[in-house]
């Protein structure tokens, strides 16, 4: 029954599975020239990149979580679409480990799928068009930050060319392990992570300020931060893609979500925070302080990211 659907279309399909600091996604789109229609989405949240802040290696335990996380997005993809294009990447928890050789070995004979591990600059630039693929932005510079897990990117363009960008060592994954281990995290341990972010902003990278009074932001944090502010039932694309922010309310919502417990934060979208409820705090707080530190007014969060920026680098 799956490849039916493959049969009519499958020559425009592609599937892209990004491997994550948290989580494994899954997108599999229409790709017309240079443009791509989202199809199908997934994600899983075996958190790869736990512990490896602390010592740069990738448990075995934890690779076999992922190999299995994305064995199960390739099996759902041949069920749903049969035989269709699958690239399969992954970003900083694997390139910040000093066993990643090993761990890409290893997943390979788990899933007979090579991974291709981006490097900083690779990312961002796939993120940036991705990001832009999804949603109307009217600024002439753009810019796109990626809250990932271990890693954030801020990319800036004018028009769809990239003008600069930059990775920082900064993630909701690495900053919870690093600073805020305990929910509701103390005023002390708040400030912890906020020096810890403007400490590793202050290492060195471009000015994103004066490009737009906008950020565009994409990954985890930006969609359960506009899924919890709308107060929704569960994850609604349709009503997370394009939704604006100012900053007055992110750091007043971020006051509020750093105040809760775990199963408190949990019961306001299960299915949302499912598996991110420990690190929201850490990007909430990392997002209000980039916000700040380059003096964005506004955000905008879409849906698209690295794995839509995959999708249209495909031939």
């Amino acid at each position: 029954m799956g490849g039916d659907l493959a049969e009519e279309k499958s020559v425009n399909y592609r599937a892209a599975i990004d491997i994550g600091t948290n989580t494994v996604l899954l997108l599999v789109a229409d790709k017309t020239r240079d443009h791509i229609t989202p199809i199908y989405e997934a994600q899983l949240l075996p958190r790869l990149g736990k512990g490896v802040d602390t010592n740069r290696n990738i448990s075995t335990k934890a690779a076999g979580r992922v190999g299995g996380a994305v064995q199960s997005h390739l099996e759902d993809i041949q069920q749903r679409f049969g035989e269709i294009p699958v690239r399969i990447t992954a970003t900083s928890a694997v390139r910040d480990a000093r066993n990643r050789d090993e761990v890409l070995r290893q997943l390979y004979d788990s899933t007979g799928y090579p991974v291709q591990l981006l490097s900083g600059a690779e990312e961002a630039e796939l993120t940036f068009r991705g990001a832009l693929s999804m949603v109307n932005q009217h600024s002439e510079n753009p810019v796109v930050v990626d809250i990932g897990g271990g890693s954030t990117e801020v990319i800036s363009g004018q028009g769809s060319r990239i003008r600069a960008a930059h990775s920082w060592d900064i993630g909701c994954v690495r900053f919870t392990e690093r600073y805020l281990p305990e929910m509701p995290a103390s005023k002390t341990q708040i400030e912890a992570c906020r020096q810890g972010v403007l400490d590793g902003l202050g290492q060195g990278g471009p000015d994103f300020s004066g490009f737009s009074t906008e950020l565009i932001g994409v990954a985890g944090t930006v969609t359960s931060l506009a899924a919890l502010h709308q107060k929704l039932p569960g994850y609604d694309a349709s009503r997370i893609n394009g939704y604006r922010l100012t900053l007055e309310e992110i750091e007043k919502f971020m006051k509020w979500a750093t105040s809760l417990t775990r199963q408190e934060l949990e019961q306001l979208n299960p299915e949302v925070m499912n598996g991110r409820s420990d690190i929201m705090s850490a990007g909430l707080v990392i997002l209000t302080e980039m916000m700040n530190f380059w003096g964005f007014q506004t955000l905008q969060v879409s849906t698209g990211g690295l794995r839509h920026g995959v999708i249209l680098d495909e031939d």
